[in-house]
């Protein structure tokens, strides 16, 4: 039942509580969809006070739900779309996924294109990443080659993403990791650290 346009009231307490206790510099760390949400924020809100952000495992959304609904991704979305016309917002579907989501929610994520396609790596070099060029923060883009959120290679799609990335990006993808990592923990948690570190020693 997520609405993706509450991300900014949720980023903003983040925020807002690292602030109130002092801090006036900060990194911002998305996983899966939670990338496309530290994106948003930053394009909305600004970069004040980041210093720098953590991009793991950035999805291609639309590239996904096109392969997961066999090319009926535009059907789908449309089906979503009538029926929060007709007051069934709430109403779960399946479109493809592993787990049930609101016609609300879908429509959230998949209704503009221009606001939840961040990385539309299914396109390659030729996608519009308009949202992370304008970035002027670093970032780590992260990726494990298995069963990943994208529809391409991993190697290749982490490399796009992080070739895009208007602040200049450092890319690791890990060899045998999948989507949530599971049992490469600790070499996504040291490329982090390596990350935030190398950063906090050029800015003191």
């Amino acid at each position: 039942y997520d609405h993706f346009e509450r991300t900014l009231e949720d980023v903003d307490a983040y925020v807002g509580h690292i602030r109130d206790r002092g801090f006036d510099s900060f990194f911002l760390s998305g996983h899966s969809l939670g990338t496309l949400r530290v994106v948003h924020y930053l394009r909305t809100r600004g970069e004040d006070g980041v210093n720098g952000i953590v991009l793991i495992s950035p999805p291609d959304m639309f590239g996904l739900l096109d392969q997961r609904t066999d090319g009926r991704s535009k059907t789908v979305i449309d089906e979503a779309r009538e029926l929060v016309d007709d007051g069934k917002g709430d109403e779960l579907l399946t479109a493809g996924r592993d787990h049930p989501v609101s016609a609300a929610s879908l429509v959230s994520l998949y209704g503009d294109p221009g606001v939840t396609d961040i990385f539309p790596v299914r396109l390659g070099d030729e996608g519009d990443y308009g949202d992370i060029e304008r970035l002027k923060v670093p970032a780590l883009v992260t990726m494990g080659n298995v069963e990943e959120a994208v529809t391409i290679d991993a190697d290749r799609a982490a490399r796009v993403v992080a070739d895009h990335v208007g602040g200049g990006a450092r890319c690791v993808v890990i060899s045998g990791a999948n989507h949530v990592y599971w049992g490469h923990e600790e070499e996504l948690a040291g490329a982090i650290a390596d990350f935030i570190v190398s950063r906090t020693q050029r800015n003191s």
